[in-house]
């Protein structure tokens, strides 16, 4: 098999050269190589992707040495009809990855993707502009898609069905259902304990100041595990005055608790019992 993967590198090699050269310079020698399922256009994609596997990998030989030959060969049978650049540079971007960390993406997602645009891709990449770092889970926090935080930024709920149906989020909708969760553990603050919200390069901080202890809510949208592993490929870049609105919202409504904001603290204070 390590054989055949050498020898399909190889083929991709002859094929990217010839095809600087124009189309036409492509010999039957040449096209007869690939299976009958792979036309002219399939075999420019998968050159086209796997070449920029190479540029982004670490390693220096052929990209397809440290990869399980049944991933790789399930990888081009996937990503052979996606002609779109931006897509293909995604695909390359885990072709890549898996060369240099083997195991980074599960057959499942390479599967999912299959048939992933270009929009569903912009949007995914607009949401994990959402995306907090709360007790070492990666959490999008989005509490009113309907605010324009959220809208002029490319998600409102329309976005957020169709990524669940792409199965790259979930919602508390499907949370103990047949689908299995992911959803994120909660963490749980005795009093006077406190926990970071880390948003990029900026920290705010949740501190319990009531005299109970308190469950700390994570919102009602998860990354599956296709989500996270996308995520780490993901370029995205922080959305401009969302830290500002995290330390404004209303994190009251969140936490079950009436909350105050200093600074960077979020304050869950004591409720005095009425009489």
């Amino acid at each position: 098999m390590q054989n055949e993967l050498e020898g399909w590198g190889k083929v991709a090699d002859t094929a990217i050269r010839e095809l600087s050269k124009g189309v036409s310079a492509l010999s039957e020698g040449t096209l007869r190589r690939w299976n009958e399922k792979r036309d002219l256009i399939h075999a420019m994609n998968m050159c086209s992707i796997i070449e920029g596997a190479r540029t982004k990998s670490r390693q220096s030989g052929s990209i397809s040495l440290n990869v399980d030959s049944g991933w790789f060969l399930n990888f081009l049978d996937k990503c052979q009809t996606v002609s779109d650049a931006d897509v293909q540079d995604l695909w390359s971007r885990i072709l890549a990855r898996e060369s240099d960390t083997p195991g980074s993406f599960s057959q499942l997602t390479v599967n999912s993707l299959e048939n992933f645009g270009k929009q569903d891709a912009e949007w995914f990449i607009s949401l994990c502009g959402f995306i907090c770092n709360i007790n070492s889970e990666q959490v999008p926090l989005i509490d009113r898609p309907s605010h324009e935080i959220y809208t002029q930024n490319g998600i409102n709920s329309e976005v957020l069905e169709h990524l669940c149906t792409l199965n790259v989020i979930e919602s508390a909708t499907f949370w103990g259902g047949g689908r299995g969760t992911t959803r994120p553990q909660e963490p749980r603050l005795n009093p006077g304990e406190s926990v970071s919200i880390f948003y990029f390069h900026k920290k705010l901080e949740y501190m319990n100041a009531g005299d109970d202890n308190d469950n700390m809510s994570l919102g009602s949208i998860a990354l599956t595990s296709i989500g996270k592993e996308l995520l780490s490929i993901c370029e995205n870049k922080p959305v401009e005055g969302f830290f500002e609105y995290l330390k404004h919202r209303n994190w009251s409504s969140m936490f079950g608790s009436k909350c105050s904001v200093e600074d960077e603290k979020i304050i869950r204070i004591k409720v005095p019992l009425s009489r």
